[in-house]
């Protein structure tokens, strides 16, 4: 896994100036209740071999143990990137940024005509201008909110329409405040 790394065509360089960092993964922590089929409680931890050293490259990203995230106020918008597909339908060799909006748990229903709410774990996203948003390959990446000049990662992109496909049918995350003791459990152990 490489950290700081902006455009993977610059790997050798970037590893070789250290504005990027190479580590391996010494264990994957899938959720217990993982379920492919129905997409549930799809959240996972990656443990490596050594910590990260923080740059200009490379910095952490809080987790909301003290904020709550509420996507009813105004300015409830969120950022993610990623390597994921471009309308290409080929991955991007640079990390792509997208702003999205969250939707409420009532108009996703609404959106997914679904007669009942979505779990309380989910997160809906569209996003800000047509044709952008999550896309194929994203999957794992962060929704990132700004809140009192910090970052913190409220959700987990999982899965959603295909990339392009539709403006109006929200991509799904996992809602890191119902997963915050099974991640701490888990990073303790």
């Amino acid at each position: 896994m490489y950290f700081g790394l902006y455009d993977r065509r610059e790997l050798a360089d970037c590893l070789d100036d250290t504005s990027c960092q190479e580590r391996k993964a010494t264990k994957i922590i899938m959720h217990g209740e993982y379920n492919a089929h129905l997409k549930q409680n799809d959240i996972a931890l990656i443990r490596v071999d050594r910590p990260l050293v923080f740059t200009d490259y490379v910095g952490p990203i809080c987790l909301p143990v003290n904020q709550t995230y509420d996507e009813s106020l105004p300015a409830s918008n969120v950022v993610s990137f990623g390597w994921g597909e471009t309308f290409s339908g080929m991955p991007s060799d640079t990390k792509r940024v997208v702003h999205l909006r969250v939707v409420q748990h009532d108009e996703c229903s609404t959106l997914f005509k679904k007669t009942s709410p979505l779990p309380s774990h989910n997160i809906c996203t569209l996003g800000m201008e047509a044709g952008q948003d999550v896309c194929q390959g994203d999957s794992g990446a962060p929704l990132v909110w700004l809140h009192e000049k910090r970052m913190y990662v409220v959700g987990v992109v999982s899965h959603g329409p295909k990339c392009g496909m539709s403006t109006n049918v929200p991509g799904i995350a996992m809602r890191v405040t119902e997963f915050l003791d099974w991640i701490l459990w888990n990073v303790k152990s």
